[in-house]
């Protein structure tokens, strides 16, 4: 039968942490409410420290996370500039891929583009962006 030091032992030795449901992947014979008992014991005791919310909440030795905070992943930079809207998205693309909201596609939708023939934006809109990238001095020779 599984143990909390078995499950500690887990999530120590998984460098990119491991969530609820992976853990009882690795220990059938853990009853779920138990192990989640456990869970919220270490992370009160400060052995492991849980990051995320919901499903994409993944726990980590307390050790490693503390070393994978140190090293900062990838954020966009804050000398630029951005609208309220743009910092919405920054702000969810930075999140795991795990708490991000799955959406799927329609194939029939792509399979109908034709390249030169059909556009994916309207006609007013398509016109808009032209005008915003244009340049005034797009007769001028490169580099003036």
């Amino acid at each position: 039968m599984s143990t909390a030091a078995n499950l500690l032992k887990s999530i120590r030795k998984s460098a990119t942490g491991l969530t609820l449901a992976e853990l009882l992947t690795r220990h059938p014979d853990a009853p779920r409410r138990t192990t989640q008992r456990w869970i919220r014991q270490m992370v009160g005791d400060g052995l492991i420290i849980a990051v995320g919310k919901g499903r994409a909440r993944r726990y980590y030795a307390a050790k490693v996370a503390a070393a994978a905070s140190t090293t900062e992943q990838d954020h966009f930079p804050s000398h630029i500039p951005l609208s309220a809207d743009s910092r919405d998205i920054v702000t969810y693309i930075d999140q795991p891929v795990e708490a991000r909201k799955p959406v799927g596609y329609q194939r029939d939708f792509l399979d109908s583009y034709q390249p030169n023939v059909t556009w994916y934006l309207p006609e007013s809109l398509r016109r808009q962006l032209h005008k915003m990238g244009k340049t005034a001095q797009a007769d001028a020779p490169a580099g003036t």
